[in-house]
Protein backbone atom coordinates (compact mmCIF):
# COMPACT_ATOMS: atom_id res chain seq x y z
CA UNK A 1 0.00 0.00 0.00
CA UNK A 2 1.53 2.97 -1.26
CA UNK A 3 1.17 5.85 1.34
CA UNK A 4 0.12 9.32 -0.37
CA UNK A 5 2.29 12.59 0.89
CA UNK A 6 0.56 14.68 3.46
CA UNK A 7 -1.38 17.91 1.65
CA UNK A 8 0.58 21.18 2.02
CA UNK A 9 -1.24 23.76 4.38
CA UNK A 10 -2.90 26.15 2.31
CA UNK A 11 -0.48 29.30 1.98
CA UNK A 12 -2.72 32.76 3.43
CA UNK A 13 -1.99 35.37 0.84
CA UNK A 14 -2.35 39.12 1.95
CA UNK A 15 -5.59 39.54 0.39
CA UNK A 16 -6.95 36.82 2.98
CA UNK A 17 -6.08 37.97 5.95
CA UNK A 18 -8.67 39.73 8.33
CA UNK A 19 -8.92 43.94 7.93
CA UNK A 20 -7.57 45.66 10.54
CA UNK A 21 -10.02 48.08 12.27
CA UNK A 22 -9.47 51.83 12.48
CA UNK A 23 -8.33 52.76 15.62
CA UNK A 24 -10.25 56.85 16.83
CA UNK A 25 -8.72 59.22 19.13
CA UNK A 26 -8.32 57.66 22.55
CA UNK A 27 -10.83 61.48 23.47
CA UNK A 28 -13.78 62.27 20.82
CA UNK A 29 -15.55 65.30 21.31
CA UNK A 30 -19.04 65.55 20.42
CA UNK A 31 -20.39 68.68 17.96
CA UNK A 32 -22.93 69.15 20.41
CA UNK A 33 -20.32 69.37 23.20
CA UNK A 34 -18.05 71.47 21.20
CA UNK A 35 -20.75 74.03 20.74
CA UNK A 36 -21.47 74.36 24.47
CA UNK A 37 -17.98 74.58 25.29
CA UNK A 38 -17.50 77.29 22.89
CA UNK A 39 -20.35 79.16 24.51
CA UNK A 40 -18.96 78.90 27.75
CA UNK A 41 -15.28 80.15 26.45
CA UNK A 42 -16.68 82.99 24.76
CA UNK A 43 -19.40 83.91 28.41
CA UNK A 44 -16.64 83.97 30.42
CA UNK A 45 -14.64 85.92 28.30
CA UNK A 46 -17.34 88.85 28.06
CA UNK A 47 -17.57 88.54 31.65
CA UNK A 48 -14.40 89.09 32.12
CA UNK A 49 -13.78 92.21 29.94
CA UNK A 50 -16.75 93.45 31.33
CA UNK A 51 -15.18 93.32 34.77
CA UNK A 52 -12.22 95.21 33.77
CA UNK A 53 -14.19 97.71 31.61
CA UNK A 54 -16.69 98.44 35.04
CA UNK A 55 -13.77 99.19 37.10
CA UNK A 56 -12.14 101.54 34.75
CA UNK A 57 -15.40 103.30 34.55
CA UNK A 58 -15.67 103.32 38.74
CA UNK A 59 -12.03 104.32 39.11
CA UNK A 60 -12.68 107.34 36.70
CA UNK A 61 -15.69 107.91 38.00
CA UNK A 62 -14.58 108.43 41.57
CA UNK A 63 -11.95 110.59 40.17
CA UNK A 64 -13.96 113.03 38.08
CA UNK A 65 -16.96 113.25 40.78
CA UNK A 66 -15.52 116.37 42.48
CA UNK A 67 -15.15 118.10 39.21
CA UNK A 68 -19.04 117.54 38.83
CA UNK A 69 -19.97 119.44 42.11
CA UNK A 70 -22.91 117.45 42.72
CA UNK A 71 -24.71 117.61 46.23
CA UNK A 72 -23.75 114.63 48.24
CA UNK A 73 -25.41 114.41 51.83
CA UNK A 74 -23.07 112.74 53.96
CA UNK A 75 -25.79 112.90 56.88
CA UNK A 76 -28.91 113.53 57.10
CA UNK A 77 -28.24 115.68 60.51
CA UNK A 78 -26.07 118.01 58.71
CA UNK A 79 -25.97 120.90 56.17
CA UNK A 80 -24.13 120.29 52.56
CA UNK A 81 -23.85 122.69 49.73
CA UNK A 82 -21.81 122.81 46.63
CA UNK A 83 -21.34 125.47 43.85
CA UNK A 84 -22.92 124.72 40.78
CA UNK A 85 -21.22 125.38 37.61
CA UNK A 86 -22.12 128.56 35.78
CA UNK A 87 -24.35 129.21 33.24
CA UNK A 88 -23.84 132.94 32.26
CA UNK A 89 -20.89 135.76 33.06
CA UNK A 90 -21.79 136.68 36.85
CA UNK A 91 -23.90 134.00 37.88
CA UNK A 92 -23.34 132.12 41.23
CA UNK A 93 -25.65 128.97 41.81
CA UNK A 94 -25.35 127.01 44.92
CA UNK A 95 -27.17 123.79 46.09
CA UNK A 96 -27.75 123.21 49.61
CA UNK A 97 -29.14 120.66 51.86
CA UNK A 98 -30.85 121.66 55.43
CA UNK A 99 -31.88 119.06 58.19
CA UNK A 100 -34.46 119.65 60.34
CA UNK A 101 -34.51 122.79 62.38
CA UNK A 102 -35.04 126.40 61.58
CA UNK A 103 -32.84 128.02 58.92
CA UNK A 104 -32.95 131.23 57.04
CA UNK A 105 -31.31 132.59 54.02
CA UNK A 106 -28.99 135.50 54.42
CA UNK A 107 -28.19 138.38 52.00
CA UNK A 108 -26.26 141.84 52.53
CA UNK A 109 -24.32 144.09 50.59
CA UNK A 110 -22.97 147.13 53.51
CA UNK A 111 -20.51 146.66 56.35
CA UNK A 112 -19.21 143.44 55.10
CA UNK A 113 -16.68 142.23 57.39
CA UNK A 114 -13.65 140.00 57.02
CA UNK A 115 -14.74 137.24 58.56
CA UNK A 116 -17.69 136.92 60.66
CA UNK A 117 -21.25 138.43 59.44
CA UNK A 118 -23.10 141.79 58.68
CA UNK A 119 -25.37 143.03 60.91
CA UNK A 120 -28.16 144.45 58.77
CA UNK A 121 -29.56 142.97 55.06
CA UNK A 122 -32.55 141.05 54.32
CA UNK A 123 -33.39 137.35 54.90
CA UNK A 124 -35.92 134.40 54.07
CA UNK A 125 -36.95 131.01 56.34
CA UNK A 126 -36.18 128.10 55.00
CA UNK A 127 -37.92 124.73 55.38
CA UNK A 128 -35.41 121.37 55.61
CA UNK A 129 -34.53 119.52 52.71
CA UNK A 130 -33.09 120.61 49.61
CA UNK A 131 -33.32 123.65 47.53
CA UNK A 132 -31.52 125.76 44.86
CA UNK A 133 -29.92 129.62 45.43
CA UNK A 134 -29.33 131.75 42.29
CA UNK A 135 -27.02 135.29 43.23
CA UNK A 136 -26.88 137.55 40.60
CA UNK A 137 -26.29 141.19 39.91
CA UNK A 138 -29.38 143.20 37.89
CA UNK A 139 -29.04 146.54 36.02
CA UNK A 140 -31.88 148.74 37.04
CA UNK A 141 -32.57 152.39 37.41
CA UNK A 142 -30.98 154.17 38.76
CA UNK A 143 -28.75 151.66 40.21
CA UNK A 144 -27.79 147.77 39.94
CA UNK A 145 -29.41 145.43 42.44
CA UNK A 146 -28.04 142.02 43.98
CA UNK A 147 -30.80 139.41 44.06
CA UNK A 148 -30.91 135.92 45.27
CA UNK A 149 -33.44 133.38 44.18
CA UNK A 150 -34.34 130.45 46.41
CA UNK A 151 -35.91 127.93 44.14
CA UNK A 152 -36.97 130.16 41.22
CA UNK A 153 -39.84 131.76 43.11
CA UNK A 154 -38.74 133.56 46.35
CA UNK A 155 -36.11 136.78 46.21
CA UNK A 156 -34.14 138.52 48.45
CA UNK A 157 -32.78 141.92 46.42
CA UNK A 158 -30.77 144.66 47.81
CA UNK A 159 -28.81 147.69 46.28
CA UNK A 160 -25.59 146.86 45.03
CA UNK A 161 -23.01 149.74 46.29
CA UNK A 162 -21.00 151.04 43.86
CA UNK A 163 -17.32 149.39 43.66
CA UNK A 164 -13.93 150.73 42.40
CA UNK A 165 -12.83 147.01 41.87
CA UNK A 166 -13.51 143.74 43.02
CA UNK A 167 -10.97 142.81 45.97
CA UNK A 168 -11.45 139.40 48.17
CA UNK A 169 -13.60 137.03 47.18
CA UNK A 170 -13.96 133.75 49.08
CA UNK A 171 -16.83 131.72 47.54
CA UNK A 172 -17.89 127.98 49.25
CA UNK A 173 -17.28 125.77 46.59
CA UNK A 174 -17.88 122.54 48.30
CA UNK A 175 -19.17 122.09 52.02
CA UNK A 176 -19.92 118.02 51.91
CA UNK A 177 -20.84 118.46 56.00
CA UNK A 178 -21.15 121.61 58.35
CA UNK A 179 -23.05 121.49 61.63
CA UNK A 180 -26.39 122.57 61.62
CA UNK A 181 -26.01 124.93 64.50
CA UNK A 182 -23.39 127.47 62.68
CA UNK A 183 -23.78 130.09 59.84
CA UNK A 184 -22.79 128.46 56.94
CA UNK A 185 -21.28 131.45 54.40
CA UNK A 186 -21.97 130.66 50.51
CA UNK A 187 -20.21 133.65 49.28
CA UNK A 188 -18.31 136.84 50.54
CA UNK A 189 -16.96 139.37 48.09
CA UNK A 190 -15.53 142.67 49.50
CA UNK A 191 -14.95 145.57 47.02
CA UNK A 192 -11.80 147.78 47.50
CA UNK A 193 -11.74 151.13 48.59
CA UNK A 194 -9.60 154.17 47.96
CA UNK A 195 -6.76 154.26 50.74
CA UNK A 196 -5.29 157.63 49.82
CA UNK A 197 -2.36 158.66 47.62
CA UNK A 198 -3.95 157.62 44.63
CA UNK A 199 -4.40 153.77 45.70
CA UNK A 200 -7.20 151.66 46.64
CA UNK A 201 -7.83 148.33 48.04
CA UNK A 202 -9.36 146.09 50.29
CA UNK A 203 -9.69 147.75 53.84
CA UNK A 204 -8.73 145.96 56.32
CA UNK A 205 -12.47 146.90 58.48
CA UNK A 206 -16.33 146.03 57.09
CA UNK A 207 -16.77 147.46 53.66
CA UNK A 208 -18.99 147.40 51.18
CA UNK A 209 -19.47 143.96 49.32
CA UNK A 210 -21.81 141.16 48.77
CA UNK A 211 -22.53 138.45 51.52
CA UNK A 212 -24.40 135.39 51.27
CA UNK A 213 -25.55 133.15 54.14
CA UNK A 214 -27.41 130.20 56.09
CA UNK A 215 -27.71 131.00 59.85
CA UNK A 216 -29.95 128.84 62.01
CA UNK A 217 -33.57 130.25 62.78
CA UNK A 218 -35.01 130.29 66.55
CA UNK A 219 -38.32 129.33 64.64
CA UNK A 220 -38.12 126.62 62.73
CA UNK A 221 -40.44 125.93 59.71
CA UNK A 222 -42.16 123.05 58.81
CA UNK A 223 -41.01 120.55 56.56
CA UNK A 224 -42.85 120.06 53.03
CA UNK A 225 -45.39 117.94 52.83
Amino acid sequence: MSSRPAPRPAETGDDDRPADRPRGPRWQVGVRSLVLLVAAVAVWTSYAVDRNRIATLERRIARDRPLVRELVVEDPRRLAAVKRETTWLGENRWEFYLPEGGHRLCLATREIPQAGLAAEGASLPLRPGRHVVVLETVDGAPLQRVVATLDGRHRLELEKPHAMGYGSESPADQVPSAPPDVPLVLHRLRYNQPLGQGRSGTPPGPTDGILLWIEPEPTPLPSDP
